[in-house]
């Protein structure tokens, strides 16, 4: 029997001439198939390569140069005058320049990379290869934090240009003025607090004391505040601003109450029954030495129940106007025992105000313990409804 295309020796049942023929030209006409794939995958690889080399030239010649920068309409331009056709230029630079930031890093890590290969191909140990790996994290990961802190920047400009065309002012402008203005108020403040600790040296009598030491020490706390205020110098620190010197003024003035309270325990000392003694001519105390009068005794018990020092008692007794507003409000809160807002201070100070007050007749050991703690807050609230109730 033979089958139509191909014939077939019964004997050996082996296909014949035709067929090996056939096999012969398939197995050329597959390699030719496959050859020729070959041909046009390297042809493929070959042009990708070169596309991306020519591309790399291209990002090499873009990015190696810097961003042409330009000042923007709105650092130039009155904001009264600030149209929109300006803020979409300066908004459409920024992004532009916000995109260019965005592929120079990528540009810069394909290069990075490029540049970590060829040091791997040319290591010589495992070592070298583990520093190179960690060479090429760690600059990767700084060129994303410069690229995103730069991103930040240009975000931040954008912001200032929208702004300024909404409300036709710079905001860093207006910024600038509230500090100016915060400046000039703790100048004012540093003059008054300076004045009343100046008046108070100057006005105690130190006449009576044999040691001179005590004289020269006050008018060293003197020299102290007008070198501060001259040159923002106190106690090896420089202060810059007016906010700051205040800071330093804040320090002397609670040395100063330390040094002005000593000094009246040494004259009280010298002088015990008020006729003379050591010290000379100064009347003595109205209890006898080493016992505390009522007024001091209350002053105590009142300081130490409320939680605040001798010298934060007498800057409000006597300075409460001089403190910072960050002073005003943590001693209000201290003393009142509230929460920095508005609505709870008049609450805690109402409380209190009832709790405290004179008429109520709870003078506290019939000293007047809650008749201080009473002029305290008053004197704390009153200046808070001064300069926030407004």
């Amino acid at each position: 029997m033979e089958f139509k295309g191909e014939k077939y020796n019964s004997a050996t049942k082996e296909p014949g001439d035709d067929m090996r023929e056939e096999t012969e030209r398939l197995r050329k006409e597959n390699e030719e198939k496959i050859r020729k794939m070959k041909e046009r995958s390297e042809q493929r690889d070959r042009e990708e390569a070169e596309k991306k080399e020519e591309e790399r030239k291209k990002q090499s010649e873009k990015y190696s140069q810097p961003f042409p920068e330009r000042p923007l309409h709105a650092e130039t331009i009155d904001p009264k005058k600030y149209t929109k056709e300006m803020r979409d230029a300066d908004l459409g630079y920024l992004h532009e320049w916000f995109e260019y930031v965005t592929g120079r890093t990528a540009w810069l890590i394909d290069e990075l990379f490029v540049l970590s290969k060829r040091k791997m191909e040319a290591a010589k140990t495992l070592e070298e290869l583990d520093e190179i790996r960690k060479w090429t994290h760690a600059t990767k990961d700084q060129l994303y934090k410069d690229r995103d802190a730069f991103r930040n920047e240009l975000h931040k400009k954008m912001e200032k240009v929208k702004k300024i065309y909404l409300y036709k002012r710079d905001p860093e402008k207006d910024e600038e003025e509230k500090e100016r203005q915060k400046e000039k108020e703790a100048e004012q403040k540093f003059g008054v607090l300076s004045s009343n600790i100046l008046g108070k040296l100057k006005a105690y009598d130190f006449s009576s004391f044999k040691d001179p030491k005590w004289k020269a020490k006050a008018g060293e706390y003197a020299r102290d505040i007008s070198t501060l205020s001259a040159t923002g110098m106190y106690d090896g620190k420089k202060y810059q601003k007016w906010s700051e010197k205040m800071d330093g003024l804040h320090k002397i003035n609670e040395r100063v109450q330390d040094f002005l309270r000593r000094a009246d325990e040494a004259r009280r000392k010298a002088n015990p029954g008020g006729n003379g003694g050591n010290g000379g001519g100064q009347p003595g105390p109205e209890k006898p030495n080493g016992t505390e009068s009522d007024k001091e005794k209350a002053e105590r018990i009142a300081l130490q129940e409320l939680g605040i020092s001798n010298g934060e008692y007498r800057d409000v007794i006597s300075s409460v106007s001089a403190m910072s507003e960050r002073e005003l409000i943590g001693l209000i809160t201290k003393v009142l025992q509230c929460v920095n807002e508005k609505s709870e201070i008049k609450k805690a100070y109402r409380k209190w105000a009832l709790e405290w007050h004179p008429d109520t007749r709870k003078t506290k050991l019939g000293i007047g313990v809650n008749e201080i703690k009473f002029k305290i807050a008053n004197n704390l609230y009153g200046e808070y409804m001064k300069r926030f109730d407004k």
